[in-house]
């Protein structure tokens, strides 16, 4: 299952979060996995309401552990402390590799 919500401004998009629900490998929980988020520049403030509704989401929907991730480059520092002052804690370390396919 995924969810979806969107941020508008008039007729413009200016923001969405979206994630993933699907039972932990580990545990059998129902989670939520946060796929994507994002904020137009000029709206910022919008994206701690995106955050918010999709954790009352989880909530509604009997969701038992959310988690969130972001890029290393993009102001990782802030939001770090974001996460933690939102109850969130660090689970893993993810590394990426480009790899080049053979034709």
């Amino acid at each position: 299952m995924a969810v979806i919500f969107i941020s508008e401004s008039g007729d413009e998009i200016i923001g969405g979060i979206g994630g993933l629900v699907y039972p932990d490998v580990n545990t059998g929980e129902k989670s939520l996995l946060e796929s994507f988020w994002f904020v137009d520049s000029e709206w910022r403030g919008q994206g701690l309401r995106l955050l918010a509704s999709l954790e009352k989401w989880a909530k509604e929907n009997s969701v038992i552990k959310m988690s969130v991730c972001h890029f290393v480059r993009l102001n990782a520092e802030q939001l770090n402390r974001l996460y933690l002052r939102k109850g969130f804690e660090p689970v893993e370390v993810m590394y990426s590799k480009r790899v080049k396919c053979q034709t």
